[in-house]
């Protein structure tokens, strides 16, 4: 939400992430810092400079972010890339974060697609299965699988953003003067 916010006139927001936090593999809270700069005194967003949607958007880059033992790494990179060549072809795929989770039951993976207009449409996985008895690449098969075809269904729905984003951002676009349209699907 933060970096469409940005997109839409809401100044620069910091964020730090200190540590993450997990709900499997024994629990664990996280922590992120956020610093707000607010707008200055008698300013608001302003609808009519927002990007405009349009019929012709397409998606330009594909970043990754894999949060998974060391172990799934390489496979799920490859599952991805071979799933989203299929649903995406010829998109500039970038692997942003790869970071070990250090517990077998720890699976994360983040999809955020960016389209030629700025916007952004995300999926991920909080992997919720068992992993005993499953191979690394059934593992990195099914999450792939299941990260890919969502973001390729939300995108073919049409719209500029996600359906998740769109709920975020109802509020902004309702205090925005100005005529606001940010659909989730057409």
């Amino acid at each position: 939400v933060l970096p469409c916010l940005e997109l839409l006139g809401v100044p620069k927001v910091e964020r730090k992430l200190e540590y993450r936090g997990w709900s499997t593999g024994g629990q664990q809270i996280g922590s992120i810092k956020f610093k707000f700069t607010p707008l200055a005194w008698n300013q608001s967003l302003d609808a009519t400079l927002w990007p405009k949607p349009t019929e012709a958007d397409s998606v330009k880059r594909i970043d990754i972010t894999m949060v998974v033992p060391r172990n799934v790494q390489e496979s799920l990179k490859a599952s991805l890339k071979f799933e989203l060549d299929l649903v995406f072809p010829g998109v500039d795929i970038r692997n942003v974060t790869e970071e070990d989770s250090r517990h077998p039951t720890r699976l994360y993976v983040l999809l955020v697609a960016h389209t030629t207009n700025g916007f952004r449409f995300g999926r991920d996985w909080l992997y919720d299965k068992s992993v005993k008895g499953k191979s690394v690449d059934d593992i990195a098969t099914k999450m792939a699988q299941r990260v890919a075809d969502g973001l390729d269904t939300e995108f073919r729905r049409g719209g500029c953003v996600d359906e998740y984003l769109q709920d975020q951002l109802v509020v902004f676009q309702a205090l925005a003067k100005g005529r606001s349209v940010i659909d989730s699907d057409k």
